[in-house]
């Protein structure tokens, strides 16, 4: 069975399935914000938001599926 990333938030251990439905959680965010750049509004802010929101989700999930990558060899 492929690992989930370990996460730990405020030091607890998310279970494997936790890490997993969080991992389900930020993909589908990161989704969302891709594909509607006015997400959070279609002024200055909710755009630029949008953006920086869409941005975290990708650095977050570029080390989650590195993770997922390296346990399945």
């Amino acid at each position: 069975m492929r690992s989930e990333a370990k996460v730990f938030i405020n030091d607890v251990e998310l279970s494997n399935a936790q890490a997993m439905a969080l991992r389900v959680a930020v993909t589908q965010l990161f989704a969302d914000m891709s594909a509607d750049p006015y997400s959070l509004g279609e002024d200055e802010h909710g755009v630029a938001m949008t953006k920086d929101y869409k941005d975290r989700c990708g650095e977050i999930l570029a080390v989650m599926i590195k993770v997922l990558d390296s346990s399945a060899s």
